[in-house]
């Protein structure tokens, strides 16, 4: 069924520390600075960070199902909703999902899930490849 999920929220903002909200949560997020050279990819492409950043990503390469692996991560992150509420509310923020599956599949998120989101004040955008 599903071969791969990915979950990235990422805040961003020229006026935006990640410094302070990596300093203020505990969740494994990484910084970029803008115009910062880093080398992405397996061909290790040259990428200038055009805007400061910080990314949570969480990769799961199993069958679990969509809602667990979602919720699992949720629940992580509503922990530090009054911190991160502050930061979502002024900076560009993104909160990807992306589901590589084997063949067709119908994905329902729960109401939990779309409860959760709510919460955090987010707009979730969700590929399926």
């Amino acid at each position: 069924m599903y071969s791969g999920k990915f979950l990235y929220l990422t805040i961003q903002g020229d006026d935006f520390n990640p410094s302070d909200l990596q300093k203020s949560i505990k969740l494994p997020g990484k910084i970029y600075f803008k115009n910062e050279i880093n080398y992405v990819g397996n061909i290790k492409k040259r990428c200038i960070q055009k805007t400061n950043r910080w990314v949570y990503s969480f990769i799961a390469q199993d069958e679990q199902n969509i809602n667990s692996f979602l919720l699992n991560q949720l629940e992580l992150i509503i922990k530090y909703k009054n911190i991160l509420s502050d930061f979502i509310s002024k900076y560009n923020t993104k909160f990807d999902l992306v589901i590589y599956i084997d063949n067709k599949v119908n994905i329902k998120l729960s109401k939990k899930i779309l409860y959760l989101i709510n919460q955090l004040g987010l707009y979730i955008s969700i590929s399926i490849i």
